[in-house]
């Protein structure tokens, strides 16, 4: 799952530099949605893995609704994290990071039930969580990144600016 938002998996704000080299807004855009679902089997027997994107502009049932009749986007149950009460003290060692992801949890169980149910019941063993700054990094690590657009194609808000046809471009 790809989250669309600018902060560190601790929900602390990036440094600079980090911040600034996608050109994607601040910390205040993106949050919590999930802009990338991909559900991937890996057989056991080593044949080919496959791969299928999650349209996460379709409308689907929620599990865990009442007679399954709400119905909403499929990257909604990670849109809001379930916020601790700021008076609650730490139990048990419980830190500030511990309690963030506490805090998602709920939704990414839901985020992984609605795929499954999505995919008609398929098993999910596994998950991952990217955020866009994870994403950046994977792709300064793979740059070059070899990219082909059918027509010309520009973006005033990042500065990406992309001619007809196959062209490399770089992580930013």
């Amino acid at each position: 799952m790809g989250l669309d938002n600018r902060l560190d998996e601790n929900s602390n704000p990036l440094p600079h530099d980090i911040h600034d080299a996608p050109h994607t807004g601040d910390s205040q855009d993106g949050g919590y949605n999930a802009t990338v679902l991909m559900l991937l089997h890996v057989p056991g027997d080593g044949s080919n893995a496959t791969s299928i994107s999650i349209p996460r502009d379709d409308y689907v049932d929620l599990p865990g609704c009442p007679d399954q009749h709400v119905k909403a986007k499929p990257n909604r149950p990670t849109a809001s994290p379930s916020m601790p009460n700021p008076n609650d003290s730490p139990q048990g060692g419980t830190d500030k990071i511990q309690r963030e992801q506490q805090t998602r949890d709920p939704g990414r169980a839901a985020e992984i039930a609605t795929v499954r149910q999505f995919r008609g019941g398929v098993a999910i063993d596994y998950f991952t969580e990217v955020t866009l700054v994870a994403f950046f990094q994977i792709a300064q690590v793979v740059q070059p990144i070899t990219v082909c657009v059918n027509d010309d194609t520009q973006d005033n808000y990042s500065g990406a600016n992309f001619h007809q046809g196959q062209q490399q471009v770089n992580a930013e």
